[in-house]
């Protein structure tokens, strides 16, 4: 063979890496592929937080059609979520070449990726794409995936080839039973019995609410609505967490997100077995959930408003802390399947020019 054939062959060579679907080229856009992964060198996550909204993901999702998508809401603050990252990263290296897709969605602060979040990534060897999802972004997903979710972490949604969200496993589900789901999916095995969101005694969620600082501190995982002993341990874990015992903390009566305005009585009674906790813990200055709600209606607040934005309440309630409880009714409720698209929000783009997701200012 002549120098000069020898030659172009070898630049042929040399050229057919760049050609195959995901390449990323020198301005780091991807190619047709819309999973390129190498799960066995892991995942290159940006050093800039990858700050997308909801139709962001739901961008990603759509271009992982024909694939199952797991899609995983965390926060670093989650001790469960931080121990799950690494298990995760070992299933998506299982399945993916069988037709899993993980995508991470982060609900921590943009501010904390480059110093926290991206260093916790590259601990557990990510080998999933991951976005941040920033507080005024979250509403929209949840109407979506899950209108009843608190943003409880770790969140997880099964979502199939076709787009649709076919299970709902919240923080209180083992992650074997996340492997149980998604390996169903992807192997195309029955999945046995329907995923549920609720407990058949009903579930409570609850929140410490710093008003201070005008911010929600802690979401305690989702605990059985008839098991005392977990109802004892999360009011434990509120005086742990208050700064000093002689600080203030409003109990609101617990409601259910269907009516987060109307006062029932067992909410109320739950509400008021949680105050006996606290104080039998140590917080002698209590606000009674009766008290707490008559205060809230002076001042035309409901628990929703505070959820949604608990900066309302500074300077105008004379308290340090503000427990807030969502309950679940104890009625069982299975997943339905959810339609692959649904309409977006009028302040959110549907278009998407690439698989990486766009920053958002």
């Amino acid at each position: 063979m002549s120098l000069p054939r020898f030659a172009f062959v070898v630049a042929l060579i040399l050229m057919i890496p760049a050609c195959r679907p995901g390449h990323r080229d020198s301005a780091g856009r991807l190619g047709d592929n819309p999973d390129p992964i190498d799960v066995r060198t892991g995942y290159r996550y940006p050093i800039d937080a990858p700050v997308t909204d909801s139709a962001g993901v739901r961008g990603m999702i759509d271009r992982a059609r024909g694939r199952i998508v797991l899609l995983y809401f965390w926060t670093r603050l989650s001790e469960g979520a931080r121990s799950e990252l690494r298990q995760l990263a070992l299933l998506q290296n299982r399945l993916h070449a069988d037709g899993l897709s993980v995508i991470g969605c982060s609900l921590d602060d943009p501010a904390e990726w480059q110093r926290q979040v991206r260093p916790l990534l590259a601990s557990v060897r990510g080998n999933f794409p991951c976005v941040v999802v920033p507080e005024v972004s979250r509403e929209a997903l949840r109407n979506w995936l899950a209108p009843d979710w608190s943003y409880e972490c770790p969140m997880r949604f099964v979502i199939a080839r076709d787009g649709r969200v076919v299970a709902v496993l919240p923080p209180d589900e083992p992650f074997a039973r996340v492997v149980e789901i998604v390996d169903n999916a992807v192997l195309g095995r029955s999945g046995g019995d329907p995923i549920r969101t609720t407990s058949e005694a009903g579930e409570l969620t609850i929140r410490l609410i710093d008003v201070r600082a005008g911010r929600t501190i802690v979401t305690f995982p989702p605990l059985r609505y008839d098991d005392p002993t977990t109802i004892d341990a999360q009011a434990d874990g509120v005086v742990q967490r208050v700064t000093s015992r002689t600080d203030r903390v409003a109990v609101l009566p617990f409601v259910t997100r269907a009516d987060p305005t109307q006062l029932n009585d067992d909410g109320l009674r739950a509400a008021e077995r949680f105050a006996r906790c606290l104080r039998v813990a140590g917080l002698p200055d209590l606000v009674e959930p009766r008290e707490s709600w008559q205060r809230l209606t002076d001042l035309r607040l409901s628990p929703m408003t505070i959820d949604f934005d608990p900066s309302g309440l500074a300077r105008r309630w004379p308290v340090d802390y503000v427990v807030l409880g969502w309950w679940r009714p104890p009625a069982p409720r299975d997943v339905a399947p959810r339609p692959p698209t649904a309409p977006h929000r009028a302040d959110e783009s549907s278009e998407v020019e690439s698989d990486e997701p766009t920053p958002r200012e």
